[in-house]
């Protein structure tokens, strides 16, 4: 019941036009051929958050060895105290190296997060589409 009250509401928000054209659009299609459609989209949705949560995964290990690696040039650092001359300059310098190499691999992550998020809007659309 609540999904048709959903649906209806979802009907009187459109309008008359593309009601028409929903309608329209479905009219060839039998109820297994919905069926169909809606268990390959569950599918490749299920596909989608396996393939994100694999990606969450590894992201989580790669941020876990950037943090290790941080740790240990600090640890490094504090070792060696605050030298001055040659040791405490590659100190810094190994520092700058490192948070140079975790800001390429945020700038990567933020753009393979682009990517996927442009790929699941295609995605949408294309189910929407159907």
């Amino acid at each position: 019941m609540f999904l048709s009250t959903s649906f209806f509401k979802f009907i009187q928000t459109l309008p008359q036009k593309q009601i028409d054209q929903l309608f329209q659009a479905q009219s060839n299609l039998r109820p297994q051929d919905a069926d169909r459609e809606r268990e390959v989209a569950y599918q490749r949705a299920i596909d989608v958050d396996a393939r994100l949560t694999a990606l969450q995964h590894s992201l989580y290990t790669l941020v876990g060895d950037l943090n290790a690696a941080a740790e240990r040039a600090t640890a490094s650092v504090n070792i060696a105290g605050s030298s001055s001359g040659v040791d405490g300059k590659e100190n810094v310098g190994q520092i700058v190296q490192l948070l140079n190499l975790h800001h390429e691999t945020l700038v990567w992550l933020e753009n393979t997060c682009r990517s996927l998020e442009g790929d699941l809007s295609v995605i949408g659309r294309a189910l929407h589409e159907r």
